[in-house]
């Protein structure tokens, strides 16, 4: 079966600095896929080079078959690929609503039924459509940028670091939500430093070491490995 994504011996950086390594790694179509590793192994690098932000130097970037490597970002983006940042970057200064209407920017037609869908999923954004994004919480925050991501049909959502400065309620109900979304058929790709919790959700995860892939499998199996449980899990 033809992976939705498939990573072939990437190489990405910064000018001199190169912060992937011959990345090799495939997201199938329906999977949630955990990228876990510490602060600076390159995993939002990873995010960023898949999305076109930061320009491979080397490799092979397939997207449902097609070559994305170098390709611009709103191409990218357009062909159904659609990212939840770290640090959620909403925009402040706009409503709730207006917010939610720029991840709709690109698409022609009527946006009401996708409005619908994230209502249905984030109640307090219908709530709150009229008040200004920089006031919400933090918590409120996420999910106003998850509803952005969700208006444009992503097959593929590309989400860094969800629970990012969020109380474990709050970041419970999160992940609640990141697995609602994959049932509904979205696949994902999740970059988490909490480890635990990206293992418990997701089918396969990879480890990423100073630019590199160090592990890879089926999460179940990693949660109960000893280097993953001893560098990640504390213990």
């Amino acid at each position: 079966m033809q992976a939705l994504l498939k990573i072939k011996n990437l190489h990405a950086g910064y000018g001199p600095i190169k912060a992937l390594r011959g990345i090799n790694l495939d997201v199938q179509s329906g999977e949630i896929v955990a990228l876990i590793g510490s602060n600076g192994a390159g995993k939002t690098t990873l995010l960023m080079a898949i999305c076109g932000i930061v320009p491979p130097q080397e490799g092979s970037i397939l997207y449902d078959g097609q070559e994305f490597a170098g390709r611009k970002p709103y191409h990218i983006m357009n062909q159904g690929i659609a990212q939840v940042p770290e640090g959620r970057r909403i925009f402040p200064r706009m409503t709730v609503l207006e917010n939610l209407q720029m991840g709709a920017s690109h698409k022609d037609g009527n946006i009401q039924n996708d409005l619908e869908r994230v209502h249905a999923m984030f109640p307090v954004l219908a709530e709150r459509a009229g008040q200004i994004g920089g006031t919400l919480s933090g918590g409120e925050q996420q999910m106003l940028a998850i509803g952005r991501a969700l208006m444009s049909r992503p097959r593929l959502l590309l989400m860094d670091e969800p629970s990012l400065g969020l109380a474990p309620l709050i970041v419970k109900q999160i992940f609640d939500f990141v697995r609602e979304i994959n049932k509904a058929g979205t696949t994902i790709l999740l970059v988490e430093q909490n480890a635990y919790a990206a293992l418990k959700l997701a089918h396969r995860a990879f480890v990423l070491s100073t630019g590199e892939i160090a592990i890879s499998g089926e999460a179940k199996s990693l949660l109960q490995n000893p280097e993953v449980r001893r560098a990640y899990l504390g213990g």
